[in-house]
């Protein structure tokens, strides 16, 4: 489902196809029309991706994916993971700020997803950082390698 919230945002949510809105071939194919959708009438805005109900995500749907996993089928599998990263990478790299609104709990494959959306926003916020000319948007940068300890952290010894 697509909305336009309130300009310039947009709200996409999946379908209520499962009351956990857990991960199988529905709604990923939901999750698809909905970006088609958001590229085709909704290009002037920010996308926020949200579950419907009171998940986010379960991750996968154990009801179809036990069973697709226990058939041993390679073939099998490597078609679902590609769905699977298909998906992910289509969120990661839209080009419009895209947020995860999280509505409620996102385990396994849900919290990957809000993760691969949490981190498309970042991406996109350090380009736009590091392609200003600002001056205190470097010293920013600076400050937060300084913070982080950086150095510290590279050459960290192995045990």
């Amino acid at each position: 489902m697509v909305h336009r919230a309130a300009k310039p945002a947009c709200r996409t949510g999946h379908k209520n196809t499962n009351k956990a809105n857990a991960q199988n071939p529905t709604f990923f194919e939901d999750l698809h029309r909905a970006f088609d959708r958001l590229e085709a009438e909704f290009n002037d805005c920010t996308v926020v991706l949200t579950g419907t109900g009171r998940v986010f995500s379960a991750g996968l749907d154990f009801g179809h994916h036990f069973p697709l996993f226990a058939r041993r089928s390679t073939s099998e599998v490597d078609a679902w993971f590609e769905t699977y990263r298909a998906t992910n990478l289509r969120i990661f790299t839209h080009p419009r700020p895209t947020v995860a609104a999280i509505n409620g709990h996102a385990y396994a494959g849900g919290l990957i997803t809000a993760l691969v959306v949490i981190c498309a926003s970042l991406r996109q916020a350090i380009f736009n950082l590091l392609s200003t000319r600002c001056p205190s948007a470097y010293r920013c940068l600076l400050f937060i390698a300084k913070s982080s300890n950086m150095q510290s952290a590279l050459h960290r010894p192995t045990k």
